[in-house]
């Protein structure tokens, strides 16, 4: 046993991650958005039932002696082998691996921490995780998602250069209030563990109030980001419903910067210094996010907006993010806006360093997006460890008129769109035809243009880790959907110049 755990001490699941049965076999998986200081990690796994089972006897109630008692007991297992396998959850510093059959499972770090480390946790039954027949262990697409966007309206108070939304949505007719909060009741029972909400601005929504507080009563943690100017009465309203959080987009405190990249008046800086002066007072957590074009691609000019943010104690993040391709806009109007290689470097080389330096009490992140040689280099080795695309996998995505879509980005193509939660529950529209054959697309639903109609390896690549269809219809126009992901070593040139500009001018 580890010398920092003691028997007579409390453990809990860390409430940064979930646990939940799917059909036959259990998951594991981190929350959403969840706002912890202890250690956790962006992870996802399958879990056979038993691993779940012993995982709920820490309820935060009985000593780790008491659990380890418990578990012996009802398991007819030895009370020292029992310790051996729950200590390595406990306060563990790295992933853990074990193999059942010829399969491995996997572990997050600090899976079990001590009860006094957070004020709230959860608390599971064992019976849920009880199983009748072996756990499939190998279907990668859940029997239930895990995790549910619901873009409310695409009307927004700015017009950003670099906005990827479909702006032309925002003429359909909405969903209703009565409609959407059924949803969020719907989600909860079938163990939907994250509901989200975005848009367009979800603080324009006319019901945006009775949602977040909708969502907030279920236990859910709304993200809300907006560009909105809002005023001391409607935060008060917000911090009522019991949202803690705040996203802030704000990509400059130039006046004329923001009327470049956001179309906006002299008098909205004002109004958004006024939006942080309340939030930072009525006490919401400020996160900020901005955008990198080559408008604000200027050390000083980012330098003078974490300065401007430094004195609100509440902002307690900055992101920098590179600026992407969008399918909504002109491609055109990307090359001017878009960033180079030799302004990403210096970010990365000097200016995070010397700011995180100065800023000490705020957190700041780069994210500079992926590089045109990125693309061009190492194809092969980095599509084979590209990121596995978990729409229609573990997650949906119900637009603002109801209709539902794998992938927040992809709006309303109609070779994605796989049900209507109008006319159907959320599980049916899971379970409907559509989702089904494109999770399992096959190769003779691919048009003769694209390579990856006679691919040897296309079964391997569509059905484990998938493809970025975001990024095919970046890189080749909607109409070419099927084409392959542009990272493959197999792709054809792209069509669109979807990457920052290699050199500086």
């Amino acid at each position: 046993m580890k010398e920092n755990i003691g028997l007579d001490e409390k453990y809990i699941i860390n409430p940064a991650y979930f646990i939940r049965m799917d059909n036959n076999r259990a998951i594991l998986s981190k929350r959403g958005r969840i706002e912890l200081s202890i250690p956790f990690e962006d992870f996802f796994t399958f879990l056979h039932p038993l691993n779940a089972q012993l995982l709920t006897f820490f309820n935060g109630k009985d000593t780790l002696g008491d659990v380890v008692n418990n578990i012996s007991n009802k398991y007819n297992l030895l009370h020292q082998d029992v310790l051996d396998i729950v200590s390595e959850y406990i306060h563990n510093e790295n992933t853990l691996n074990k193999k059942y059959k010829d399969k491995y499972l996997f572990l997050p770090k600090n899976l079990l921490i001590k009860k006094d480390e957070v004020s709230d946790y959860t608390c599971y039954n064992t019976n849920d995780f009880y199983y009748s027949s072996e756990p499939d262990l190998n279907s990668m697409r859940l029997f239930t998602p895990v995790r549910i966007n619901l873009q409310l309206m695409m009307n927004c108070y700015t017009d950003c250069i670099y906005c990827y939304a479909n702006r032309k949505m925002q003429l359909g007719k909405l969903l209703s209030l009565k409609r959407i909060l059924s949803l969020i009741e719907e989600a909860k029972s079938i163990g939907v563990c994250d509901f989200d909400i975005n848009g367009g601005e979800v603080l324009l929504h006319p019901n945006c109030m009775e949602i977040i507080s909708a969502l907030i009563k279920n236990n859910y943690n709304p993200y809300i980001s907006t560009k909105v100017p809002i005023s001391k009465e409607k935060i008060e309203q917000l911090k009522q419903t019991g949202l803690k959080v705040m996203q802030i987009s704000l990509d400059s405190i130039d006046r004329d910067i923001l009327k470049k990249m956001i179309k906006v008046n002299d008098s909205y800086i004002d109004q958004m210094k006024q939006t942080l002066f309340h939030l930072n007072k009525i006490g919401f957590r400020i996160y900020i996010n901005t955008i990198i074009t080559s408008y604000n691609s200027d050390t000083q000019v980012l330098e003078d907006l974490v300065s401007f943010l430094s004195q609100y104690e509440n902002v307690k993040r900055i992101r920098f993010n590179g600026v992407g391709y969008s399918i909504y806009k002109s491609a055109e109007d990307f090359l001017k806006f878009r960033t180079n290689d030799k302004f990403t470097n210096l970010m990365d080389s000097s200016f995070m360093g010397y700011i995180r330096k100065k800023y000490p009490q705020i957190e700041l992140i780069f994210s500079p997006g992926e590089k045109e040689c990125d693309y061009l280099e190492g194809k092969m080795d980095r599509f084979r460890k590209r990121a596995i695309c978990t729409g229609n996998m573990r997650s949906m995505v119900i637009l603002p008129d109801g209709k539902v879509t794998i992938c927040e980005e992809l709006y309303n193509h109609p070779q994605f769109i796989i049900g209507d939660v109008t006319t159907h529950s959320i599980m049916e529209v899971w379970d409907s035809e559509k989702a089904l054959n494109l999770f399992n697309i096959k190769s003779e639903s691919i048009s003769d243009k694209s390579v990856c109609k006679k691919c040897e390896t296309f079964d391997i690549c569509r059905h484990y880790k998938g493809v970025c269809w975001k990024t095919i219809l970046m890189a080749y126009g909607n109409e070419n959907w099927d084409f392959p992901d542009p990272r493959c070593p197999q792709s054809p040139e792209m069509h669109n110049k979807i990457y920052a500009e290699p050199n500086m001018k």
